[in-house]
């Protein structure tokens, strides 16, 4: 994680990045609410209209919309 946010932060140095550690479903919820922009979450759990992108693991190099 601390190689992403040094990396996106060089890269938008305007841009905010507030991190707030809730559980994947809140997460999901606040997204479909248009209350955050992106999240980091654990396991496969998305919705049909968000877009996921695999950071690690075994999906590491895969997208899922």
């Amino acid at each position: 994680m601390p190689a992403i946010l040094a990396r996106f932060r060089r890269e938008m140095p305007g841009v905010e990045v507030a991190l707030h550690e809730i559980p994947s479903s809140e997460h999901l919820q606040t997204l479909l609410r248009g209350q955050i922009h992106a999240a980091f979450i654990t396991g496969s759990r998305t919705a049909p209209n968000l877009e996921a992108i695999a950071l690690a693991g075994s999906g590491a190099n895969s997208r899922s919309e």
